[in-house]
């Protein structure tokens, strides 16, 4: 089953998976970077996504600016000193709480909070949630890696045929089982 799915109810949530995220560890290196513009290598984006410009303030803060439909949307990088890890965090251009992570939609960044998304696993029946978690120690123990993961992966609805689901997948290959 696709994450997220409702039994023919309609959905009204929106889901995290839907939109593609940054992460605060792609901003590490601009901590010691020179200032000036970048680019995000990342298909999935916008160009004006991409492209963000690297000033620093007058209290030593880097601040990566993305202008998106010619309008400034400005993302600071913190450091956390409380741990020897020194995580980094970047804040959200409209709530300024730090996050680990930016959802980017058509007109800006901004954190899972603002855009009320939420994750796909609260939509799980405990049904699904059993299932995942049987996938989850499944990959753990057997180490799987590619195809063999993916059928690992497979799901079948409840009264589904597992051979003809993996032929609907995976079409006429072969497939080779773990000995």
């Amino acid at each position: 089953m696709p994450r997220g799915f409702h039994y023919g109810r309609n959905r009204t949530r929106a889901y995290t998976s839907e939109y593609n995220r940054i992460h605060a560890k792609l901003f590490k290196p601009l901590l010691i970077g020179k200032l000036g513009g970048y680019t995000i290598n990342n298909d999935a984006l916008s160009h004006e996504h991409k492209t963000l410009q690297l000033s620093e303030s007058e209290s030593g803060i880097r601040i990566a600016t993305f202008t998106i439909n010619d309008t400034p949307h400005q993302i600071a990088l913190k450091l956390d000193d409380r741990s020897a890890s020194k995580k980094l965090y970047i804040t959200c251009p409209y709530c300024q709480k730090q996050r680990q992570h930016l959802y980017a939609v058509k007109f800006a960044y901004a954190c899972r909070e603002c855009l009320k998304l939420h994750y796909a696993t609260q939509a799980e029946r405990p049904r699904d949630r059993l299932m995942r978690k049987i996938r989850k120690k499944r990959i753990s123990i057997w180490e799987l890696t590619g195809q063999k993961l993916e059928i690992c992966l497979l799901t079948p609805a409840i009264g589904q045929n597992l051979k003809a689901y993996i032929g609907k997948h995976f079409g006429k290959q072969e497939m080779n089982f773990i000995n």
